[in-house]
C-alpha cells in the first residue's frame, strides 16, 4: 500500500545514468522468479562509444533501432536521429502481445526519446491501468511521461542513487511479491 492506503500495482524506478537501474530490474526479476514479459531498450556501441539505441521484446532477441547518430531524421535528441514509429509499431506490438501466462510486465526503459511516440505512450498508459503489475524504468528527464504518471494512487516511484541497489531491490521485491 502507498501512503494513501491504495494498493500498489505499478513500480517506477528512476535515477541518474549508470546507477544500476537495469541491474536492479534483473535482480528483482530473478528474486521474484515469476513469468514476465515486456520490452527493453539497449545501447548500441562501437569502440565503447554509444552510437544508438534499439528496442526489443524481453522474450526474444529481435531488435529494432529507434535512435542512431547516423539517422538523418527530423526528430533529434542530442546527436541521435530518432524514429518514434519504431515504438509506435514494434513497441506497441510487444505490449499488446504480452503472454497470457505473464505475471509481471517489465519495461526497461521509457525515456525522452519515446515521448514523440504517441501510440506507444497511449499503450504504456493502458497497461498501467490493466490487471498486471508493471515494473518500469523511467528516465529522470522524461518530463512528458512523468506528467502522465505522477499522482497515480496505484503506483510508487523509487529514485535510485549510487549504492542503493540492494536496498531498493529488496523493497520493490516485497511490494511486487504481494501482487504476483
Amino acid at each position: 500500500m502507498n501512503t494513501n492506503g491504495a494498493v500498489i500495482k505499478n513500480v517506477f524506478l528512476t535515477g541518474d545514468f549508470g546507477v544500476g537501474k537495469s541491474s536492479a530490474v534483473a535482480e528483482i526479476i530473478k528474486q521474484l522468479g515469476c513469468r514476465f514479459d515486456g520490452l527493453i531498450t539497449k545501447k548500441i556501441t562501437e569502440n565503447e562509444r554509444i552510437v544508438g539505441f534499439s528496442l526489443s521484446s524481453i522474450c526474444n532477441e529481435n531488435s529494432h533501432v529507434f535512435a542512431h547518430e547516423d539517422f538523418d531524421e527530423p526528430i533529434r535528441y542530442d546527436r541521435f536521429g530518432i524514429r518514434p514509429w519504431v515504438f509506435d509499431t514494434y513497441g506497441v506490438a510487444i505490449l499488446k502481445n504480452i503472454g497470457s501466462e505473464t505475471k509481471l510486465i517489465v519495461i526497461d526503459e521509457v525515456g525522452i526519446m519515446e515521448q514523440q511516440a504517441g501510440l506507444f505512450i497511449s499503450q504504456f498508459l493502458q497497461i498501467l491501468n490493466g490487471r498486471l503489475p508493471v515494473l518500469a524504468v523511467v528516465q529522470k528527464r522524461a518530463d512528458y511521461i512523468w506528467r502522465q504518471v505522477e499522482g497515480r494512487k496505484d503506483s510508487v516511484v523509487f529514485r535510485m542513487g549510487q549504492g542503493d541497489g540492494k536496498r531498493i531491490t529488496d523493497r520493490i521485491v516485497a511490494i511486487l511479491r504481494d501482487r504476483i
